[in-house]
């Protein structure tokens, strides 16, 4: 009995730890899905009532490349989601980590570093609206 009792207790133990992989897995795919972060986002409101940023990511759900732009000012590089973390990699080599947050499909919130507490609107066409003095 003492070697079927172990045997049985590493079977158990085994399809639990599948069980809950496979669980947590097809949670992040669906998060990552309603995230949709490939697009075109612009930020909500201006912390300081300027210009608003303008965010294009391009990629797969979980990585890819971005362009940040605000007014003149444009900076490249690569995204990648961790966890539930943006990390932006500028082309100087600089890292940048933002925690998200999902509202709703098409409304994200940023927290950390220069964009603590900004949300963001996604566009659902291939307007960009451009500023207009």
């Amino acid at each position: 009995m003492g070697r079927l009792g172990i045997l049985l207790g590493i079977m158990v133990i085994a399809l639990f730890l599948v069980t809950w992989f496979s669980r947590t897995s097809t949670a992040r795919q669906k998060w990552l899905a309603n995230l949709e972060l490939p697009g075109s986002w612009t930020q909500d409101v201006p912390p300081d009532g300027g210009d608003p940023l303008f965010i294009t990511f391009s990629g797969v759900l979980t990585k890819g490349s971005y362009e940040l732009r605000r007014k003149d000012i444009a900076k490249q590089g690569t995204w990648r989601i961790s966890q539930s973390s943006l990390i932006l990699s500028d082309t100087g080599g600089d890292e940048f980590t933002y925690e998200i947050r999902f509202f709703e499909k098409g409304k994200i919130g940023l927290h950390g570093g220069d964009l603590d507490h900004q949300t963001f609107n996604k566009h659902t066409d291939n307007i960009v609206p451009l500023r207009r003095s």
